[in-house]
């Protein structure tokens, strides 16, 4: 028997990729503190409003937003009061979160053949897919969907990392074989998918169960059985579907009928979701950067 090369990467297993998850740095600390507050049944305003106030930062970017091209048909708002009455205390704990997320997303990703800012793309389009969805819900959606949108695929940054080649060919020989999805070849492969892992990583830093279990599930919706996940893989989907997929030929499925049945929309709808997103992308996410 050949014993093994000491020298050879130690098989990608999941226990390896729960480590570099858990390897990942925590998010930045304002972040960290409306994650608590917004998890609470019961919270105020003036909480958020005093977090934001102590990150200077924070609250340039929350005021820029607030004030921005997307908004230029308003009054000028100038205290972070105003502000977060204008975009929602959603966007803000988005805007909080993408501060220590957007390096990250930005990076290349060569095991998922994404060039330096598709990723982040993708997830700036998501987020803002989810407010537009949320003006048009009959139904309240709460605020930390438009967080779990930007996070969702979260999961790939792990995996990337930990991918050493061999592993990488099996995965991609599992793409292409044209029997698996994506999603699927992930599973078969690695143990767990991305969404799994992005799950993993948002519990890791502390966010609310309700968010983690809508990372998990993006792909498959039906079996988180929340509002959140419902408008997270809805938006995945508009994003897609408006060209701001990680890549412009990947779909990753349809969008789930009963998504939009849960959610009171129709497919027609998603015509005007797209055409929305796309003015949104070239007026609303200059307050990722």
């Amino acid at each position: 028997m050949v014993a093994p090369d000491p020298r050879s990467p130690a098989p990608l297993t999941r226990e390896r990729l729960l480590r570099q998850a858990d390897a990942l740095e925590p998010l930045p600390a304002t972040a960290t503190r409306l994650v608590s507050l917004l998890s609470q049944t019961e919270w105020m305003i003036r909480d958020v409003e005093e977090a934001v106030r102590l990150d200077l930062a924070l609250t340039a970017r929350v005021l820029r937003f607030a004030n921005s091209a997307w908004t230029a048909h308003l009054p000028s708002v100038n205290t972070i009061r105003e502000a977060l009455m204008r975009i929602g205390v959603g966007t803000a704990l988005s805007l909080a979160i993408a501060e220590g997320v957007r390096p990250k997303l930005l990076r290349p990703l060569p095991a998922f053949d994404l060039q330096p800012g598709r990723l982040w793309q993708h997830a700036v389009a998501c987020a803002l897919a989810t407010e537009i969805v949320t003006r048009r819900s009959r139904s309240p959606i709460p605020p930390e969907t438009v967080t779990a949108s930007l996070l969702h695929d979260v999961g790939k940054i792990v995996l990337d990392e930990a991918m050493d080649d061999a592993t990488l060919t099996a995965l991609r020989q599992a793409w292409t074989g044209g029997v698996l999805s994506r999603i699927d070849a992930e599973r078969q492969v690695l143990g767990m998918d991305h969404g799994e892992l992005g799950g993993y990583v948002a519990r890791h830093w502390g966010l609310s169960e309700r968010v983690a279990a809508a990372i998990t599930h993006h792909h498959s919706p039906s079996a988180a059985q929340s509002t959140i996940c419902d408008v997270v893989h809805l938006s995945n989907g508009i994003a897609k579907l408006a060209g701001f997929g990680p890549l412009i030929a990947e779909i990753d499925g349809p969008i789930e009928g009963d998504v939009l049945a849960r959610l009171a929309f129709s497919p027609a709808d998603l015509h005007t979701f797209c055409t929305e997103l796309t003015d949104r992308m070239r007026t609303g996410q200059e307050r990722f950067h």
